[in-house]
């Protein structure tokens, strides 16, 4: 595989792409997950926009810009921790479904796991692992079991972080363990 599309496979699994994917699949499938058409935006606006933000500032500040790769992945972390929390307490103030709210706080504690991992550990667990394994997890519990079965995709997130040395096979690992775990947290606080 060549560095291009490698590099190309990462841009288009980034993490807020798959939550769109995970948000429009629950949309067509479990509608009711969705208890109003503002609950469907605002999961938009703080799992999809927010996060996706970061990447055009990234290019605009001189100051992020300097820290290179380093750089853009804090910065990537901070605003889809943003988003989550965002999206989280907007849960408790509209009205949003349980499943929602497992979502929400599926994705906020993956985040928290991978931000203490980079800021506090000081190991890279896989965000575009952990942005693909929590809508695999979701949609395999709350829309259909077969789901289970896009874990296979996992490969294209692997493959292109080991050929960029973006990762090593452990950090992969981590961050596909991480929204697993969160989610069945989530589940035990809310279901």
């Amino acid at each position: 595989m060549s560095v291009h599309f490698s590099k190309f496979l990462r841009v288009l699994l980034l993490a807020p792409i798959l939550a769109l994917i995970l948000l429009a699949t629950c949309r067509i499938f479990k509608p009711h997950i969705f208890v109003t058409d503002w609950s469907f935006l605002m999961a938009i606006l703080t799992l999809v926009v927010l996060p996706l933000l970061s990447y055009p500032l990234f290019i605009i500040l001189p100051k992020v810009k300097e820290k290179g790769r380093d750089g853009q992945r804090k910065l990537a972390i901070i605003f889809s921790m943003a988003g989550y929390v965002i999206g989280f307490c907007l849960c408790f103030l509209i009205s949003t479904s349980q499943e929602l709210k497992v979502m929400f706080l599926t994705y906020l504690l993956s985040a928290s796991l991978i931000g203490l991992f980079t800021f506090v550990i000081k190991l890279k667990a896989s965000g575009h692992a952990c942005g693909m394994m929590g809508p695999v997890a979701y949609l395999s519990y709350f829309v259909r079991p077969w789901c289970l079965t896009l874990m296979f995709g996992l490969i294209f997130i692997y493959w292109p972080a080991i050929k960029l040395k973006r990762h090593n096979i452990f950090e992969l690992i981590l961050g596909t363990i991480f929204p697993v775990i969160a989610m069945f947290i989530s589940i035990a606080i809310f279901m």
